[in-house]
């Protein structure tokens, strides 16, 4: 059978029962962009404006915003804990889970990662972008700039560094 693009579809593979892998998904639009937590996996469809797409592997399938997804590389969903975030009109929005509530932060935002409840991104034009970070689980949930300079910081990751009874942000990009 001939591979089409426009109709990819996600596979998984568990490791752990030496099984074969399985597909996830079986429709005629393009399933791409995957990230996967545990059992849960999220994945950009290619339907309209795009849909963002919660595939619990034990429960089913949640379609979480059906308002569009940016259709770049770098705007692929992510998962992480109880938080998913995407790229959407140059703006990162941060679902949780839990709460089952969305919000949207930044404006002309790029590249956001994700790690727990820390979130980053890069915000503004290549020539002159600064990262911004956000602890959603913060009283404050109140985005903070981590650059401020005349030149260009970009791409920057996060990860939730776990101590023994803390855990806390350890966020890197490039200028």
């Amino acid at each position: 059978e001939d591979w089409d693009p426009l109709t990819c579809e996600v596979w998984v593979y568990d490791a752990n029962d030496g099984g074969a892998a399985h597909a996830i998904t079986d429709n005629a639009v393009e399933d791409e962009c995957v990230a996967i937590d545990h059992r849960d996996v999220v994945f950009r469809r290619g339907v309209g404006a795009g849909q963002v797409v919660l595939r619990d592997l034990d429960a089913g399938e949640t379609i979480l915003s059906s308002a569009g997804i940016d259709p770049v590389f770098y705007a692929c969903p992510q998962i992480s804990s109880t938080r998913v975030i995407w790229q959407r009109g140059g703006q990162v929005v941060v679902y949780d889970r839990a709460s089952e509530t969305e919000r949207v932060v930044g404006s002309d935002a790029s590249y956001p990662d994700l790690s727990g409840d820390y979130v980053v991104w890069q915000q503004g034009t290549d020539a002159g972008s600064e990262v911004w970070f956000l602890d959603s689980s913060s009283p404050a949930n109140t985005p903070e700039r981590l650059t401020n300079n005349a030149i260009s910081d970009e791409r920057p990751t996060v990860d939730e560094i776990r101590g023994l009874l803390t855990s806390f942000p350890a966020v890197s990009w490039y200028s």
